[in-house]
């Protein structure tokens, strides 16, 4: 008997489309950066950051090799009560 293999799934939870929107359309505004890893696709790839190095929005870096200072929740995240 061939393999069967599952093609979609339906989550298991509900959302308020209105404010998901909302929120959307705030960071779609936003000043994505460029990515710093350019290999392994083509086209571009933007980012925001929604945690970071002291929580400066600016930095898409997501390790934190600087001990000095912590990774907190970005403006960006914070203006997003929905997310």
């Amino acid at each position: 008997m061939p393999q069967q293999h599952t093609t979609s799934l339906k989550l298991p939870f509900e959302f308020n489309e209105q404010k998901l929107v909302a929120e959307l359309d705030l960071l779609s505004k936003l000043a994505w950066i460029p990515h710093f890893h350019k290999r392994g696709y083509s086209g571009e790839w933007n980012s925001i950051a929604l945690y970071a190095l002291s929580g400066d929005e600016t930095n898409i870096f997501a390790l934190n090799n600087d001990e000095s200072s912590t990774i907190e929740e970005t403006q960006i995240i914070k203006d997003c009560h929905y997310l």
